[in-house]
């Protein structure tokens, strides 16, 4: 059974003339005939009667006529939606982020939005390792993620790099901390495992280089949270600069030179995703970061 077929049952079933029926489908009359005697067989029931008073609907016919428009409309609907998510018009982006792009994805979704507004957006805030399983498990169609290396399992495009910072308060109880080297009997308070594991496992690392485990008085599942604590007096922390809001007076922030404490963030996604929304937000994104 194919479409070509449907079409001309429910046009021949309007005009029960297959002269005229042929005519409007620019065929033949033996053509038309040879559709509907190839409907009939797949249905394997007559669906007109033909005799000197014309061409009539069989009860079987007219059984299946409405659902037969409602097929044909059905797959005109499935044509347009098609042709609209290929060219961009509609379609479905899954963007996974964390604190390394908050300023970067808003940024691009606005001009999505507004270029594209067909698109459905989902956002999720994800660790770099939920982002790379989610990637690989197809929930995902791109990320942003910390990468030390380039990786060969997934198309990547380098977008920022960034360098942790020491941050102390402005009390004269840190005044001479300036250094990772100068913390071993210094308060910690750092961003929690549960929230970023790779930033937390990269500064307890920091430290073991230092020859030191970090006095940690306090894990925080949010940047906010964890620089009202510091500024507080409670202990010291590190985040990359990028993470922290200009609002957050009474600190002090102290570049760690090290390239352990250096890593690229890089977009990630599956290699030969057709997704037609991935390519209009990776033009944007080359764009953001000049790629």
């Amino acid at each position: 059974m194919e479409i070509q077929e449907i079409r001309a049952f429910v046009l021949l079933a309007e005009y029960l003339h297959y002269g005229r029926t042929a005519k409007l489908l620019n065929l033949t009359q033996p053509a038309l005939t040879k559709k509907i005697l190839r409907l009939e067989a797949f249905f394997g029931s007559p669906l007109f009667d033909r005799d000197r008073q014309g061409t009539r609907l069989t009860t079987f016919g007219a059984q299946i006529l409405q659902e037969s428009k409602a097929f044909i409309a059905q797959y005109e609907q499935l044509c347009l939606l098609g042709q609209k998510i290929s060219q961009g018009e509609k379609g479905l982006l899954r963007i996974g982020f964390g604190l390394y792009a908050f300023e970067m994805v808003p940024r691009l979704i606005v001009q999505l939005r507004q270029s594209h507004p067909g698109i459905e957006l989902i956002l999720k805030d994800l660790s770099t390792y939920e982002q790379l399983e989610a990637l690989r498990s197809q929930q995902l169609d791109i990320g942003f993620v910390r990468l030390s290396s380039a990786s060969s399992e997934f198309d990547i495009l380098p977008v920022a790099q960034e360098q942790l910072s020491l941050i102390t308060p402005s009390h004269a109880t840190f005044s001479r901390v300036t250094h990772l080297s100068q913390c071993q009997d210094t308060p910690f308070v750092i961003i929690s495992k549960d929230y970023s594991p790779v930033l937390h496992n990269q500064i307890l690392q920091l430290c073991t280089d230092y020859g030191f485990h970090p006095r940690i008085v306090q894990e925080v599942a949010d940047v906010t949270s964890l620089l009202a604590l510091v500024k507080a007096g409670l202990g010291v922390t590190m985040l990359p600069p990028s993470f922290c809001s200009p609002n957050f007076s009474g600190l002090n922030y102290f570049s760690q030179k090290e390239s352990e404490a250096s890593w690229s963030i890089y977009a990630a996604w599956r290699k030969e995703d057709s997704n037609p929304a991935l390519a209009i937000f990776l033009k944007f994104l080359k764009a953001e970061v000049g790629g």
